[in-house]
């Protein structure tokens, strides 16, 4: 179950990153509701490494 959450948020912040790094020509304020998208996406990605997943934590030995 941990791999399939950490797979899982890595996907999301691939897409996060998409959202970040795409740009629409001659539309100003779709380019910033399309980066304000891509950032909130990021954070859950993050989210669910964090709090679903516990990637960052190390268990003791």
């Amino acid at each position: 179950m941990k791999l399939i959450g950490t797979l899982l948020g890595f996907l999301i912040i691939f897409v996060g990153l998409l959202f970040l790094s795409t740009t629409i020509l001659n539309e100003p304020d779709k380019n910033v509701m399309v980066k304000i998208v891509g950032i909130i996406v990021l954070f859950c990605g993050i989210f669910v490494l964090k709090k679903i997943a516990d990637f960052g934590k190390q268990k003791p030995s």
